[in-house]
């Protein structure tokens, strides 16, 4: 049986709440989802956070290119050398220096130290649940559907 997590990710790979902020946040989202499937994971360091099955592409966040897997690849192991302390790396295709932690994935991915994962949700965060999220742990987040 294959499962389907929502994961819920800062925009900024090294952002923690405090306890306070994350008991809001488990608070509220106990009023739309199943308690049972609510996690809140916190990491020591940066970590790649996946759409699983779901990741198909990565494009280039200036010039909207695609970046060949095999490229991005190596700059994630480099980067993981250093704990992924430094996500900057040169694009092939346009010489910009970005962050891994900005491109354009398809589907949704990113970097982060903490995340909320949300086992088979039966009901949809909606845009305004999203806000509501954000303004309780008070930093923009990125949604990550991923399939398992």
């Amino acid at each position: 049986m294959s499962d389907t997590l929502l994961k819920i990710i800062p925009t900024d790979s090294t952002y923690v709440p405090d306890s306070l902020s994350e008991n809001k946040c488990r608070i509220y989202l106990q009023t739309l989802f199943d308690a049972n499937h609510v996690t809140f994971l916190a990491t020591q360091d940066v970590e790649f956070i996946d759409p699983g099955q779901n990741f198909e592409h990565v494009f280039c966040n200036v010039c909207a290119r695609e970046i060949n897997l095999g490229y991005w690849e190596e700059k994630v192991d480099s980067a993981s050398i250093n704990k992924f302390n430094d996500l900057t790396f040169l694009t092939p295709c346009c010489g910009n220096r970005i962050s891994l932690n900005s491109l354009r994935y398809e589907w949704p991915a990113g970097f982060a130290r903490f995340s909320i994962q949300i086992l088979n949700p039966n009901v949809v965060l909606t845009d305004q649940a999203l806000q509501q999220l954000q303004e309780i742990l008070n930093t923009p987040l990125r949604k990550i559907w991923a399939h398992y």
